[in-house]
């Protein structure tokens, strides 16, 4: 009996611990944009944590599924009986544990959640943001394709809930930059390029993105939120118009966005101003990485063909700038010296609730493009 004690005990404290300090707000102060990055859980603002309405069932899936992503589960991976999605022969009918018990309990909480009265007007849009996220990181075919229905769900919500404020109008052009990058991935380039064109109209630019020359802004928005969801536009633009074979139209977008994002560092010295500052740094050293091989691309380079010195040149440029990027998360001063395969973040981002996570995003892709 005191085992089974012991363990329903354990098993509530973590729950415990989950709803009042690790889905807490991260503090009131919000000037980058960072609070709102952070995933929402279907808590009030005020408070996070989980929705009171939801009951004690859904409460606890919820809260399940949030330990299985950041705690993990102790298993690697295992073949998946319930996904039908994860057993496709291009898939090897393989999931990571993670993210298959999550996606259990978000199933479970929203059905759950479909049963009761009185929820926030939130919760079920944040409950399905959620699980279609979870879709989209298992990211087989038939996990993006049932990702892409959930997104395109909570759209329709976010356009049926009420006035559209600044701060909605800013959400709804991150949530369509989500369903062009998720199309993209399945191969819908139309559809891509139809979410990706309701992300430029947010910042007041009416444009075709299937045109051969596409009209982007020349400044940034004014609010962090938004920059960085259109500096990540950018390498989506980016990318897929190289993929697609329009090396004019992708070399337009890397110039563009390169001249707009390389004069902007630094600027804040608070550590959500410096990880703001570090994401857009990154994003210019992706823009930068993609111009070179365009630029290769285009003076006849190709997989068998050595780099000319001049992309080489722009090649280095750009993994000098991630490491950079790397020495900025990992550093507690610009002086301090760190090797970028070994460096861990700086307590600063580490610490904080609201920025633990985007920063150690920011790390792994800047580890990616760093010499």
């Amino acid at each position: 009996m005191a085992i089974v004690g012991l363990s329903v005990l354990t098993v509530e404290g973590t729950h415990f611990y989950v709803e009042n300090v690790a889905l807490a707000p991260s503090g009131p102060s919000d000037e980058w944009g960072w609070e709102r990055e952070r995933e929402r859980w279907t808590g009030r603002p005020e408070k996070g944590g989980t929705d009171p309405a939801l009951g004690w069932k859904a409460r606890h899936a919820l809260r399940a599924a949030w330990v299985a992503l950041h705690w993990g589960t102790g298993i690697g991976a295992l073949r998946s009986n319930s996904l039908a999605y994860a057993q496709q022969a291009q898939d090897k009918g393989a999931v990571e544990a993670p993210l298959e018990y999550a996606l259990d309990f978000l199933t479970l909480a929203l059905t759950l959640a479909k049963e009761r009265d009185g929820l926030r007007p939130e919760t079920m849009r944040e409950i399905l943001a959620r699980h279609a996220e979870v879709l989209e990181r298992i990211g087989s075919v038939g996990a993006l394709w049932d990702a892409r229905a959930e997104y395109e769900k909570v759209w329709e919500w976010l356009g049926e809930s009420g006035a559209q404020t600044h701060a909605r109008r800013e959400e709804a052009a991150r949530l369509a930059l989500k369903l062009g990058d998720v199309n993209a991935r399945l191969g819908d380039s139309e559809e891509a390029d139809l979410w990706w064109a309701r992300t430029l109209s947010s910042f007041g630019v009416a444009s075709d993105v299937q045109a051969t020359s596409i009209a982007l802004p020349t400044e940034l928005p004014p609010s962090p939120y938004s920059q960085r969801t259109y500096v990540a536009l950018l390498a989506s633009l980016s990318a897929h118009s190289a993929r697609r074979g329009n090396l004019t139209e992708a070399q337009e977008i890397q110039d563009s966005g390169i001249r707009l994002l390389e004069p902007l560092m630094p600027r804040d010295e608070s550590a959500g101003g410096q990880l703001h500052d570090l994401f857009i740094a990154q994003r210019a050293a992706l823009l930068s990485l993609h111009r070179a091989q365009v630029l290769h691309a285009t003076l006849g380079g190709g997989s068998s063909h050595e780099p000319n010195a001049e992309t080489l040149k722009a090649l280095e440029l750009a993994g000098r700038a991630s490491e950079d990027v790397v020495r900025g998360l990992c550093s507690s001063s610009p002086q301090e010296n760190v090797l970028v395969d070994d460096a861990k973040l700086a307590a600063q981002f580490s610490k904080d609730k609201a920025l633990a996570k985007p920063s150690t995003s920011l790390l792994r892709d800047a580890r990616r493009t760093a010499i």
